[in-house]
């Protein structure tokens, strides 16, 4: 063989690899939209304080949750998408709740450890607890 050939040849295997990982990456990292209806869930100290049905539709509004500390938590919702507003230090000290982003998808969830708060979502049943 040529050194010619051999480049030839090693070029493509390297291109082949470069493209095969390219999609895999690509096909990883996508997420295909659930199906069914999302809901999401809003508990305090394990106890269920909202629920409701999650849509991409809904134009951004917010839900104020008042903690056991004092205090309120705002929780938004914007086009199938909900996170929560930074609160003061002496109600959230590391703030690890708000700086979460927006969660979309079931199963993400967002928790407030220091006001025992977990907002969910989820696909199913909505009277489920």
């Amino acid at each position: 063989m040529t050194t010619k050939r051999i480049n030839t040849l090693l070029t493509l295997a390297l291109l082949v690899l470069v493209l095969g990982s390219t999609a895999w990456i690509v096909r990883a990292n996508a997420r295909p939209e659930p199906e069914g209806e999302l809901y999401w869930e809003i508990t305090l100290a394990g106890q269920r304080y909202a629920t409701g049905r999650l849509l991409a539709t809904d134009d951004s509004r917010e839900i104020a949750v008042p903690l056991k500390r004092g205090g309120i938590a705002r929780v938004v919702f914007n086009r199938g998408t909900i996170s929560i507003l930074p609160m003061p230090a002496e109600l959230c000290p590391l703030g690890i709740c708000s700086k979460m982003g927006p969660i979309s998808r079931p199963g993400e969830a967002i928790i407030c450890m220091p006001n025992k708060m977990v907002i969910r979502i989820f696909k199913g049943d909505i009277t489920r607890p």
